[in-house]
């Protein structure tokens, strides 16, 4: 059977994970406010095909750059040559 002191030590341990689980809730209800304010996504799913959506975004603006540069480049040459 277990002791007075041991049962007052898994007391306190309850409460201490109650009390811990209560913080990371209330992190976690920030988190999601901040992710719908900022990004509009009301789940962390929905963020994550955001992010996708924008990686693949910069991806093709990049490239877009890169044949632009290559243009001016081009366009360059052609009036040294003149």
């Amino acid at each position: 059977m277990r002791t007075e002191q041991e049962l007052l030590r898994k007391k306190k341990q309850i409460e201490e994970a109650k009390q811990e689980l209560a913080e990371l809730q209330g992190e976690s209800k920030g988190l999601e406010k901040q992710l719908k304010e900022d990004w509009n996504c009301a789940s962390l799913r929905e963020a994550k095909t955001r992010l996708q959506e924008l990686e693949d975004e910069l991806v093709r603006l990049d490239e877009e750059i890169a044949e632009q540069c290559e243009v001016l480049d081009r366009l360059e040459e052609e009036a040294e040559d003149e």
